[in-house]
């Protein structure tokens, strides 16, 4: 099976809703997935899905072989600073849930290579948690 990076991001989507994260951060916390920027931040948390344009494997097992880089940055309002422990069990929780669904998906996705994940400050003291994810595929629509 043969797949693009936007149907590996919209598989993504599905995976990390519907993952069992830690607790609601607030009464409005839903933890819904976004593909694109952080346009304006619905509830106490959000995740965000970017990702590079991918390109073939040079050393590849097939002329078929792609990879990209696809980032995931978790959003929390946080204007009391209490968020980072659950900003770190979110990130791992995800990416053990991206090491399973790598090895079950039907969609051509092969390997997962992820950085550690690296969280900040925004705004007013509010916390972003990213994580880059390098995904070998095969490509094809």
């Amino acid at each position: 099976m043969a797949t693009t990076t936007r149907e590996i991001m919209n598989a993504w989507v599905t995976e990390i809703e519907a993952l069992a994260v830690s607790g609601p951060a607030s009464p409005d916390d839903k933890f819904r997935v976004l593909i694109g920027q952080r346009a304006a931040l619905r509830g106490s948390r959000a995740v965000v899905l970017a990702a590079t344009g991918g390109r073939r494997v040079n050393a590849g097992r097939t002329c078929a072989d792609w990879e990209t880089v696809i980032t995931i940055d978790v959003y929390y309002v946080d204007p009391q600073g209490r968020s980072l422990a659950r900003a770190i069990d979110d990130s791992e929780t995800i990416v053990d849930g991206l090491y399973n669904w790598i090895g079950t998906n039907s969609i051509g996705a092969s390997k997962l290579e992820p950085d550690l994940a690296v969280a900040s400050l925004i705004d007013d003291g509010d916390l972003v948690i990213t994580r880059q994810v390098r995904v070998i595929f095969e490509y094809g629509s």
